[in-house]
């Protein structure tokens, strides 16, 4: 089956399927919170899909952060240089915000701004993936001989 040949490739051994499953849920997993919060205080509706889309698009970013030590070492001299990647981020960034910025986009997509402290659950639980990486992250930087930390 084309599964058990894509494990084979030593590019996507058990050790990457375990990495990719973990990123995968450390993206899903912290939306889910923020929809079922959101659901409980507003009900099922824009307020809470609103949360979980800002949940969703923020550990996104917070994600692509956790492969910045491996992909400066990576892309430093390529053309996907570390300002050509920062762009992007900021971009992505801009967009994540703009249905919260422009209300008219926001109804379009079926989202209301989250209010106030809602955006400090998003925010917090959006970090989840920089707290499963920051023990990776810390040791790469003490680590001389290593300027990459290691996938999971």
């Amino acid at each position: 089956s084309r599964v058990v040949e894509c494990t084979r490739d030593r590019r996507f051994d058990r050790g990457g399927a375990a990495s990719l499953a973990m990123d995968a849920l450390s993206l899903a997993a912290p939306a889910i919170v923020s929809h079922l919060i959101g659901s409980a205080k507003y009900g099922p509706g824009p307020q809470a899909r609103g949360m979980t889309l800002l949940t969703l698009s923020a550990a996104q970013l917070a994600h692509l952060m956790t492969l910045a030590p491996k992909r400066n070492a990576e892309l430093a001299d390529g053309p996907l240089s570390r300002w050509g990647i920062e762009g992007g981020a900021a971009l992505s960034a801009a967009l994540m915000l703009a249905p919260y910025l422009a209300p008219p986009l926001g109804r379009l997509i079926g989202v209301a701004t989250p209010r106030g402290g809602d955006f400090l659950i998003s925010a917090a639980l959006s970090a989840a993936p920089l707290l499963r990486k920051l023990p990776q992250l810390a040791s790469a930087r003490r680590s001389p001989q290593s300027k990459t930390p290691d996938r999971d």
